[in-house]
């Protein structure tokens, strides 16, 4: 699966990391599946690679420099696990957004940008239209979806 390294991933030997021309994978000696790419900009990421039920699956864990190299070993090893199990290798942390505020994002970066401002006075109570259905206040995820 993983040809394994002698580099040990720490905060010295990631920031000496350099490639050439193209994106490069290096993978820590201590944690099978553990990782840092680093692109041909300079940009390093550190990523997770482990086989589950559903087949392989490689991850980003975050940016070199957002996150340290012994938060991303703990992040690794906690996904490595869950996708063995056969769960979701990282949690979901976007909140749930309602309708009324899908609308309000609506008029505020699309009709406020792009139409006339006459045509936004015509439209803008998408979202009190919205709430005084009752819609507004319903989780907006996936209402496009078919």
């Amino acid at each position: 699966m993983l040809k394994r390294s002698q580099l040990r991933i720490a905060k010295r030997t990631v920031d000496a990391l350099r490639v050439a021309e193209k994106d490069t994978l290096f993978w820590d000696r201590d944690l099978a599946g553990f990782g840092v790419r680093v692109h041909a900009t300079g940009r390093k990421v550190y990523l997770v690679q482990s086989r589950g039920p559903a087949g392989l699956k490689r991850v980003s864990l975050g940016r070199h420099g957002e996150l340290s190299p012994d938060e991303a070993r703990k992040r690794a090893a906690a996904a490595i696990d869950r996708i063995k199990r056969g769960e979701a290798p990282v949690e979901a942390t976007v909140a749930p957004v309602t309708v009324a505020e899908l609308a309000e994002r609506f008029m505020r970066f699309y009709v406020a940008i792009h139409l006339k401002p006459k045509t936004a006075i015509v439209g803008g109570g998408v979202g009190e239209k919205s709430d005084r259905a009752g819609v507004g206040r319903k989780n907006g995820r996936g209402c496009w979806a078919r």
